[in-house]
């Protein structure tokens, strides 16, 4: 989108429809002689029966709490600004003074925001290729530079 001298870009991504079955870090307590973490908190107790979100913790393998079900499979629906861009091009009369073909300033950011409805409990990046939370994630990038045509 352009209106006078700026410019404006904008790039949403997402999918509908998508599942991922919860596995390793993202799903069980004390993966990898790791920590629990915020859904744990939910856990099954005799007191919470009623009200659960989570099976009962373990110290040790359980394999109850790792027999394949649909609680572990979860709603991978997503949408994320992939980018976004705003940049200003300096009018021709001031750009011709200095015998250019033109100067553009611009500030773009990548991954800037990701919205997932059923997953915010979880440390989950929809665009990786397992809900393991093993990989390294979407970076959040931030520039700012200038073009100038020669």
């Amino acid at each position: 989108m352009h209106y006078k001298q700026f410019d404006f870009s904008v790039l949403f991504q997402g999918a509908f429809g998508a599942y991922t079955r919860l596995e390793g870090f993202a799903a069980y307590e004390f993966f990898s002689n790791g920590k629990v973490t915020e859904k744990h908190l939910g856990r099954w107790t005799p007191e919470t029966a009623a009200t659960a979100t989570y099976p009962a913790l373990h110290a040790t393998l359980n394999t109850n709490n790792t027999v394949g079900s649909d609680f572990w499979l979860k709603r991978t629906d997503y949408v994320r600004l992939k980018n976004f861009e705003i940049g200003y091009s300096l009018p021709k009369y001031i750009v011709n003074r200095m015998k250019l073909q033109g100067i553009r300033f611009y500030v773009n950011g990548q991954n800037l925001w990701t919205h997932m409805k059923d997953m915010k409990d979880f440390q989950f990046d929809p665009e990786a290729p397992s809900g393991n939370g093993t990989f390294y994630p979407q970076q959040k990038i931030y520039n700012f530079g200038a073009t100038v045509g020669f």
